[in-house]
């Protein structure tokens, strides 16, 4: 027990939340499935005490620090492998976002009233969906992961309709992405309910916030660089409207499909690459970045990236997940990987992720002493290579 107490993130955790610290003491801590979650969070907040939006944030908050706490408990314990800890992370996010974006909503119909919206000739109900990126949309959230968003809408130029202040639709989405990003970075007990970041839609920063989804698709198509597309593979849908959501997964599927040249696919990877360690690697005389050195886990990541679209074309089965480890096996399914290569690949990732997990808890800094994954890192270097140059 005093362990746990002592762990930097657990203590930082029980100092703003000194009213969780019955979880350390209790035998009775459930991780839940997906569904489960999301309705034990619902129920919470269905409450009638519970009747405003800064109420249900403070709600939000404790449940999140409560539950996070949780997790750590289980993957310090050996209770659960890394990927069902991240799967219990991404579950939680999911469940956040899911009650955040459907209590702004609700605010936002009563006072401007119900934006129109079409997919084609069929008519949508919410029309505005949340898509996750990056460790989000690739299920591999860690315990300090921010939230790589994308909104996109379906809404026409029609105004909203049923309330007296009416604003066209594509403004009433704007609004509501905007307010669905205050919530979840505005300041709790805890900081933020999560740190998110937008900078992955289209035209970056430069973008509308809000993208609608056929614009959504003809940047993709005509305008986005490899990057972009390799950012596509880790893209899925977290919530939001059905018909818009099978849509979204259309034009994933269209895009990561695409015929590629394999030289010039190649080059434009390996220039990415290249520009990320001039940028982003903070290797040098203090030890070795752990996430963007050479032999990391983003030169891991490229490996897959850079054969996802490659063969996502000819494999229908790469179209279908947006994680590493599952990547792998599609491509050992395929014989794009032999199974020797696809292990080494498969277990240093899970090795790398887990050492994160533990610097995060102890409040560490992910640049490791230069002779700690010596052997792994020069595997990971040579598979690169072999693949890439």
């Amino acid at each position: 027990m005093e362990n746990l107490e002592n762990i930097p993130w657990i203590k930082d955790l029980i100092r703003t939340r000194p009213g969780i610290a019955d979880e350390l003491s209790t035998d009775k801590r459930e991780l839940l499935g997906r569904e489960s979650l999301q309705d034990e969070l619902n129920n919470i907040l269905q409450k009638p005490e519970v009747d405003s939006i800064e109420k249900q944030v403070k709600i939000v908050d404790e449940f999140r620090s409560r539950y996070l706490l949780r997790i750590v408990i289980a993957e310090i314990m050996d209770d659960l492998p890394l990927m069902r800890i991240s799967d219990h992370l991404t579950f939680l996010a999911e469940a956040i976002i899911r009650v955040v974006t459907e209590r702004v909503w609700a605010e936002m119909v009563s006072r401007y009233g119900t934006p129109t919206c079409a997919i084609g000739n069929n008519l949508c109900d919410m029309g505005f969906i949340v898509i996750g990126y990056g460790k989000f949309g690739g299920l591999e959230l860690g315990y300090a992961s921010d939230l790589d968003l994308v909104f996109l809408h379906a809404g026409n130029l029609e105004d909203t309709q049923g309330a007296e202040i009416t604003i066209d639709s594509a403004q009433f989405y704007i609004k509501l992405g905007q307010q669905v990003i205050k919530i979840l970075g505005g300041q709790t007990i805890t900081g933020e309910l999560y740190e998110t970041d937008m900078r992955l839609r289209p035209d970056g920063m430069k973008g509308l916030l809000v993208q609608n989804i056929n614009s959504y698709r003809n940047y993709l198509i005509e305008r986005a660089q490899t990057w972009e597309h390799q950012a596509l593979i880790r893209a899925r849908a977290i919530f939001g409207d059905p018909t818009v959501l099978e849509k979204f997964n259309e034009i994933r599927q269209e895009v990561l499909a695409i015929n590629r040249d394999e030289e010039k696919l190649k080059d434009e990877v390996i220039n990415m690459r290249e520009s990320m360690l001039k940028e982003l690697d903070k290797s040098g005389k203090d030890g070795f970045d752990l996430k963007q050195g050479k032999g990391g886990i983003i030169d891991i990541e490229f490996i897959v990236q850079y054969l996802t679209l490659l063969y996502a074309g000819k494999n229908s089965s790469f179209k279908l997940w947006t994680d590493v480890v599952r990547l792998l096996g599609s491509m050992v399914e395929c014989k794009i990987l032999d199974e020797n290569t696809a292990h080494i690949l498969r277990s240093t990732y899970l090795m790398y992720r887990s050492y994160i997990h533990k610097l995060s808890l102890q409040g560490m800094p992910k640049i490791l002493e230069d002779n700690q994954f010596l052997a792994q890192r020069q595997k990971i270097i040579t598979i690169y290579e072999g693949l890439l140059q």
